[in-house]
């Protein structure tokens, strides 16, 4: 059986129509203006002002057209350290203000990545995306791959795909089979569903294989029980910054409240949590074993230093290399990924340039 990893990063999403990390301030700072930030939330409490009102006393040219606003995780790195630190940003904010604020950049962040932005390309990207799914389902259909998606990505533009077509609810029209998810899906750990008290265990042989490196929009994670729920039927993750008590941020373990499995953008981070710490193992296994790789959309920054590590590390651990395809939208990347992977097929032309029928 062939194995096959498909490595993703924001380029790949942005085929599809989601926005990437440098422009989530700009989406923030034009939904603020237009009274549309988190306003998909049942009671949102004020928290577009309130996150207005901090940035703003950090920034106040933020709302200059003419200024270049900071990448997202710029500023989420800097309430990082002050909280790390114990200092302040602002004159007069204590440290519970930065706490707060760094909730609700989180919130701005996910909300904004949660679903794609509405371009006049939206629907050559959906369409796009749909190709994508139907190759890739039909990849894993004959039982002679195994294909597995280890991704940085938050959304689930490619999983919920993947779910409809793999693991369709035969009751039910437009519904997920979780049942049928938990045996044709490794998401590297042991999962809780939302619908009912049970939790998955890892499948074995599964085809399809979903490693969220970084957390997902349809997770929330409870801190008690430590266990991950996963909902194939959509993303549940703003109930995480729902503000009151409510059965769907609650887990069966009786602990309230579910929060976020997101690992925000941050030069500032902490340990992972034992959920993650499993993903990344379980990455880590497949690309050792995997015979191809395909790289999209990932610019191997300097500064992610845990993603080249887990690269380095596999390709170190076998006695021969993968087949490494590399597909980004402009040779800016190149050098870097020459100097790990020489033998690498680097193309420029991006994803939407990218022959399909190159994945197997």
């Amino acid at each position: 059986m062939a194995k096959i990893a498909l490595i993703t990063g924001a380029g790949a999403s942005a085929a599809f129509g989601y926005p990437v990390t440098n422009r989530i301030l700009l989406i923030v700072r034009e939904r603020m203006r237009e009274k549309t930030l988190f306003t998909n939330y049942a009671e949102s409490d004020g928290a577009a002002d309130e996150l207005e009102r901090y940035l703003t006393a950090l920034f106040p040219g933020l709302h200059d057209p003419t200024v270049t606003l900071p990448n997202i995780t710029d500023v989420i790195s800097l309430v990082d350290h002050a909280i790390a630190t114990s200092s302040t940003l602002i004159r007069g904010m204590k440290l519970a203000d930065h706490v707060r604020f760094r909730f609700l950049l989180e919130w701005a962040t996910v909300d904004t990545l949660s679903q794609p932005e509405d371009t006049p390309r939206l629907r050559d990207q959906v369409r796009r995306l749909h190709e994508v799914s139907d190759y890739l389902a039909a990849l894993v259909s004959d039982g002679k791959n195994q294909l597995g998606i280890v991704t940085t990505n938050y959304d689930t533009a490619l999983d919920a795909q993947l779910f409809a077509r793999i693991a369709p609810d035969p009751k039910y029209t437009d519904a997920i089979d979780d049942e049928a998810v938990a045996e044709r899906f490794d998401f590297g750990t042991t999962w809780r569903s939302p619908y009912r008290d049970v939790i998955f265990p890892r499948p074995v042989g599964a085809p399809l294989h979903i490693y969220k490196l970084h957390g997902s929009v349809n997770w929330l994670r409870c801190d008690f029980c430590e266990n991950i729920y996963v909902n194939p039927d959509g993303n549940i993750v703003h109930w995480a910054f729902y503000p009151h008590d409510h059965e769907h941020n609650q887990c069966y373990c009786f602990h309230a409240r579910l929060r976020s499995a997101i690992v925000a953008p941050s030069f500032v981070r902490g340990a992972y949590d034992l959920t993650l710490q499993s993903v990344w193992k379980a990455s880590l296994d497949f690309l050792r074993a995997a015979d191809r790789w395909v790289i999209i959309g990932y610019s191997l920054p300097s500064e992610d230093v845990a993603i080249r590590a887990l690269l380095i590390k596999a390709l170190q651990s076998r006695r021969t290399g993968p087949a490494i395809d590399v597909v980004q939208p402009d040779e800016d990347a190149k050098p870097r990924y020459m100097l790990l992977f020489p033998d690498c097929g680097y193309h420029a032309g991006g994803f939407d340039a990218y022959p399909l029928s190159a994945i197997h």
